[in-house]
């Protein structure tokens, strides 16, 4: 009868074969590189993007601000946007903005105002806002309560001109959804998808074009 062969320690026989230990090590790194692949391809794909980085893992935070001068008075401005069911008339028509309860006509701390919108594929969301700072005719905050963002935080703020104009200041921070790869999404749609909505606004409102953005 022949003898069967003997293995050092760490080694098995399976199917005539030896597997070392070495060989079940080599197997786990090469398992655990596939894993953070796609990390590192993504970050290749968009080199000189400072939008996708490697610390994206971390979740980035974000900020989107503009400023545009109205051709409205400062009391006259406050009385329009202050009024939450105008919403509608600034927002662009493709998002089917839709209010679902009725609104008063001026924003007070502690209002939620619900609606629907649909910003992409026509899929419509809903989107729970909640007024949680005003000081009327200067600035009032709103925040997202139930949507799309991890994070939603809009500060609007109003200032008189030497000219009898407004000055509208919108300062939006926010989180897109998906985690770590929220920075890809922010970078091919989030972000373009707000600069057009804020675009748009710019467009139907009385006054000259938007200032600048950041």
């Amino acid at each position: 009868m022949p003898r069967r062969p003997k293995y050092e320690s760490g080694q098995q026989e399976t199917g005539g074969i030896r597997n070392s230990g070495a060989q079940d090590s080599f197997l786990f790194s090469w398992i655990s590189g596939f894993q953070i692949l796609p990390i590192f391809f993504l970050c290749s794909c968009f080199p000189d993007s400072s939008s996708v980085r490697l610390e994206f893992i971390l979740m980035p935070i974000y900020q989107l601000e503009r400023k545009q001068v109205v051709a409205m008075g400062l009391e006259d401005c406050w009385r329009f946007f202050s009024d939450p069911r105008n919403l509608e008339k600034i927002t662009p028509p493709a998002m089917n903005f839709v209010i679902k309860r009725a609104l008063p006509p001026e924003v007070y701390p502690g209002l939620m105002i619900e609606y629907t919108v649909s910003p992409l594929l026509g899929i419509p969301l809903t989107w729970l806002t909640e007024i949680v700072s005003v000081d009327a005719p200067r600035r009032f905050v709103d925040q997202q309560r139930v949507g799309p963002y991890r994070l939603w935080h809009h500060e609007h703020t109003f200032r008189e001109t030497p000219d009898g104009g407004t000055e509208v200041h919108d300062l939006v921070t926010y989180v897109p959804p998906l985690g770590p790869f929220g920075a890809v999404l922010n970078a091919l749609i989030v972000r373009p998808k707000l600069e057009r909505i804020f675009d748009y606004r710019a467009q139907h409102l009385p006054g000259g074009r938007a200032q600048g953005s950041a």
